[in-house]
């Protein structure tokens, strides 16, 4: 009989076995944690929580974009004041 771990770099095979292996934590959890009530809440609960830092990670890796892309745009920009209005507000004095 063989066993599949999983691993960071997932195949389809084991990519289920990593969901099913996350089911079988969340209820065993929500069993613990809450009875009867945790088990039916363990699912949606689990599943928000996925989600959410699924979405999180996307977040954060956009903005690292932008930010990476807006370094090197304004680093190609040499005549660029190095504060915008800066000049204005001492044309006004």
């Amino acid at each position: 009989m063989t066993t599949t771990t999983p691993s960071t770099t997932s195949t389809p095979g084991q990519k289920s076995v990593t969901a099913v292996s996350h089911v079988v934590l969340s209820l065993w959890t929500g069993a613990a944690l809450g009875g009867a009530g945790g088990v039916v809440l363990a699912l949606p609960v689990a599943g928000f929580l996925s989600v959410s830092l699924r979405h999180w990670r996307e977040y954060r890796a956009i903005e690292r974009l932008v930010r990476t892309s807006a370094h090197q745009v304004v680093g190609e920009q040499p005549d660029r004041p190095k504060h915008e209005g800066h000049d204005e507000a001492r044309r006004e004095q």
